[in-house]
């Protein structure tokens, strides 16, 4: 007998990885991540997703080695070249988004702030 379970929900995948990591912005941007290459995945654009227990390995490697990037390459690193690849480009363009939207985040005017 074989099963398929779905993946958790994005809600679900949060928490579980809340009891690995306190960063929010990483816990967000893991989830992103896994999100857009299950779809890729699902459309034949990729030949492996992330799974859950993927996104915990990255974060216990992010404690292991203490960057971010470091923990996302080894956690890659099992797949073909250019899965590792195209995984490392996602996942680089998702920190650079959301770094700008912080900045932007940031450089907006408050309501007390005069023009």
């Amino acid at each position: 007998i074989v099963f398929e379970q779905e993946y958790p929900t994005e809600a679900v995948e949060r928490k579980i990885l809340s009891q690995h990591s306190d960063n929010a912005n990483l816990i967000k941007r893991l989830t992103s991540f896994a999100k857009i290459t299950r779809a890729a995945y699902a459309s034949g654009g990729v030949t492996h997703c992330l799974t859950t227990r993927r996104l915990v390995q990255i974060c216990q490697n992010i404690k292991i080695f203490g960057d971010e990037m470091t923990g996302v390459k080894f956690a890659v690193a099992r797949f073909s070249s250019e899965n590792q690849r195209m995984f490392l480009e996602l996942y680089a363009k998702l920190v650079s988004e959301q770094v700008a939207a912080q900045e932007d985040a940031d450089a907006a005017p408050t309501e007390s702030e005069p023009f």
